[in-house]
């Protein structure tokens, strides 16, 4: 998928949750979006473009 498809799918979704919500809850509420995990490139670029934050999860 290129780019700035993966981002405005990304982003709807975002808009659309308007919360906070992981790779897994982005994946179940897109059609177009089949990947396991984003591509790091495009993660780092969505930071940027659509002021993504990313916050790691530690399970203990």
């Amino acid at each position: 998928m290129v780019y700035e498809k993966f981002r405005k799918e990304v982003e709807r979704i975002l808009e659309e949750k308007s919360k906070p919500v992981t790779w897994n809850e982005i994946k179940k509420s897109s059609t177009k979006l089949k990947q396991k995990a984003p591509y790091h490139v495009y993660v780092q670029k969505l930071q940027g473009d659509i002021g993504l934050v990313r916050f790691s999860i530690m399970i203990s």
